[in-house]
């Protein structure tokens, strides 16, 4: 995995760090190269990050390690070198010392520490990596219980579970009088963050299955590669470690959310956590340093306008903490002049991860943004051999992709997509195509994305992308790809057709020859591999709409072309449903599509982010898109159905564009 480019941020190791750190243990570090040179299956590798340890309760984290699933190897690296290996050794059972990896350093601070820990772990081929606290147990089954957590959300996600007050004592299930330390972290209005349930039974918790919730606490966190390689790339880091220690987890689950990292709890417990009192203030004057320190570095992290709370009780209380830190809590001082020294940096990072949300083209690759497709099920094969493949992302289709597999698998490979649509469709019928499973439904563009994922690890040289409504002959896909095969010099980016059901495109119906334009329908849109080994693929942050606009531009913006071949007509569905199809009212004939609310939220929130992206460098696209959008929105206001819930939803897509809003709504 390629460590984030300069312009990112801050490299995960220089040179100077790198040389801080001492590898201690030959028998570990061979068992780590053994596993990096031939990474099987899911391997979780356990990253721990000793300071002054308790070594009996270390002692119990490893008793938690030594019979579960799928454990990789254990990382321990000690900040300041405040213990030795032998001596952490001697409390860690004999069938785990040689899968130990102990490394040292002067005290970089947990977030530091975790970083090096957790990206040592992918550089040697771990599938998982486990953030642990030292003072942690985890249950019997935890890791099976996370990774499946993981599963169900596609390894795309960060995971953690129910944590309880720990009794020194053998986890045996989740008794009801059990006290919950922590199920996810919360934030109050005034941005103070919380964790979830602290200090409550365990019976008045009321979770099932798996929840989202706004952060994790940093004592356990599994991090998936996939998770880990998206926050890498679009923010730099994982753990910011100019917070040292506290904090840091909840500011990670912000800036996660912010490139499409969600953080979930699972109902199943998971483990148990020695530290304290149920319910009792920890704060030690290093804590409260780093808390105020860090509440700082967060505003000015996210913007105040960023910061989660309300916006006028949280600037009070920063007021109200900067008024008691100069009148009670002098120790305190130190946090106040390091928060406002790093301040720059802060605003710097904002910047720059503002910057790679809105252009992640420029921070990612094919390899990067590919998902695992190998990991869905494709129970048929294409009975077809052929440079040519098409894409088909599918969700509750009717009989309509049954026609257009059959025909077009008669000639091209065909891999379909089912976006999490569940059972009602009989996959079988589609005999002709190499159908990819996904549990969940993810959007279209991580849909398109398994599908060419698996296209491009498959030998595919030119990959057409079509709708599951949409129809096409076999004479227009090869008029298609004609077009590319026969551009000698490599200027093609994309090539669609120049007319979509009964409307034309881009201007271009009727007109001999090809006609550049700013974009073309994701439907029907051809590319060659080469385009998007160079480029990316589709930005899964949009979830829908505008994911083939984002496509076409950012391929424009590095100098491809992208064309409309006016002798090729797709036949399409526009509009919400074949019950109220788009149609054009009225002298002035706009376009009445019917979308429903969530559609209507989608389309305004991407094309505000996509105006932000581009518009500078696309002004007729843009000044396009704008009326567009206006004329949209006022044609759902006033003569579509249910028009208050759409106005409810335009407004809101409006506002999260602006406020730089990405992934699934909600």
């Amino acid at each position: 995995m390629a460590l984030p480019s300069p312009e990112v941020g801050r490299a995960l190791m220089d040179p100077a760090s790198a040389n801080r750190f001492e590898a201690v243990g030959e028998r570990g570090a061979e068992l780590s190269e053994a596993l990096s040179a031939a990474p099987t299956g899911t391997r979780i590798d356990v990253c721990l990050v000793l300071y002054q340890p308790h070594l009996e309760l270390l002692a119990l984290t490893f008793s938690g390690l030594e019979h579960q699933e799928n454990l990789g190897v254990v990382r321990i690296h000690d900040n300041g070198a405040t213990t030795s290996r032998a001596e952490v050794l001697r409390y860690c059972p004999a069938s785990l010392r040689e899968r130990v990896v102990y490394t040292t350093s002067d005290n970089a601070g947990f977030a530091a520490g975790q970083n090096r820990l957790i990206e040592g772990s992918f550089r040697a081929g771990a599938s998982h990596a486990l953030v642990l606290n030292p003072d942690l147990q985890l249950a019997e089954t935890a890791l099976s219980d996370l990774r499946a957590a993981s599963r169900e959300l596609d390894d795309r996600h960060l995971v953690s579970g129910v944590i309880l007050f720990g009794d020194r004592g053998e986890i045996r299930g989740a008794p009801a009088d059990r006290v919950v330390d922590s199920a996810g972290i919360e934030w109050t209005a005034s941005a103070r963050h919380l964790d979830v349930a602290h200090g409550r039974p365990m019976a008045s918790l009321s979770l099932e299955g798996t929840s989202r919730t706004s952060a994790l606490t940093g004592a356990l966190i599994l991090v998936p590669r996939r998770a880990w390689s998206r926050v890498i790339q679009l923010s730099g880091e994982f753990f910011d470690e100019d917070f040292f220690a506290y904090r840091e987890d909840a500011e990670l689950g912000l800036r996660a959310t912010r490139v499409g990292v969600g953080s979930y709890v699972t109902s199943r417990v998971v483990g148990m956590h020695y530290r304290g009192t149920p319910g009792v203030s920890r704060k030690s004057a290093l804590v409260n340093r780093l808390s105020v320190q860090n509440r700082f570095l967060l505003r000015y992290r996210t913007g105040a306008v960023g910061r989660p709370g309300n916006l006028v009780l949280s600037l009070t209380r920063d007021v109200a903490v900067a008024a008691m830190v100069h009148l009670r809590e002098r120790d305190s001082l130190d946090g106040l002049r390091n928060a406002r020294r790093l301040r720059p940096r802060m605003i710097e990072k904002r910047r720059r991860l503002a910057a790679a949300v809105e252009r992640p083209e420029a921070h990612g690759s094919a390899q990067t943004w590919g998902l695992r497709a190998a990991e869905l099920t494709a129970p048929h094969a294409g009975r077809v051999e052929s440079d040519v493949w098409i894409i088909i992302p599918a969700y509750n289709p009717d009989e309509r992709l049954v026609a257009s597999v059959t025909h077009l698998g008669s000639q091209f490979r065909v891999v379909v997509v089912d976006d999490g649509s569940g059972a009602a469709f009989a996959w079988s019928a589609l005999e002709a195509a190499i159908v990819l499973r996904s549990a969940t439904n993810l959007g279209v563009a991580s849909a398109l994305n398994i599908g060419l994922s698996y296209a491009l690890a498959h030998g595919a040289q030119y990959l057409v992308m079509l709708d599951q409504d949409s129809q096409m002959t076999t004479e227009n896909v090869r008029n298609l790809v004609d077009v590319i095969q026969g551009d000698d010099q490599g200027e093609i980016g994309a090539v669609g057709p120049g007319s979509v059901a009964h409307l034309s495109y881009g201007g271009v119906s009727g007109e001999a020859g090809l006609i550049e334009v700013p974009e073309v329908l994701q439907s029907g849109m051809t590319v060659r591999r080469e385009v998007l080994e160079a480029c990316g693929l589709m930005d899964e942050s949009l979830v829908i709409d505008g994911v083939d606009t984002d496509f076409c531009l950012r391929l424009r913006r590095q100098g491809y072309r992208v064309l409309a071949d006016p002798r090729v007509r797709l036949e399409h569905q526009l509009g919400d449903s074949a019950e109220q199809p788009a149609r054009r009212i009225g002298p002035f004939r706009p376009l009445v599509t019917h979308h429903n609310p969530t559609r209507r939220y989608y389309m305004n929130r991407n094309r505000v982010r996509l105006l932000r992206r581009y518009g500078r460098v696309e002004p007729r696209w843009a000044a396009l898109t704008i009326r567009r959008t206006v004329v949209g929105d006022v044609m759902a206001a006033a003569v579509e159905s249910n028009r208050r819930e759409k106005v409810r939803a335009i407004l809101t897509g409006l506002r999260d564009g602006m406020l730089g809003r990405s992934g699934r709504a909600g």
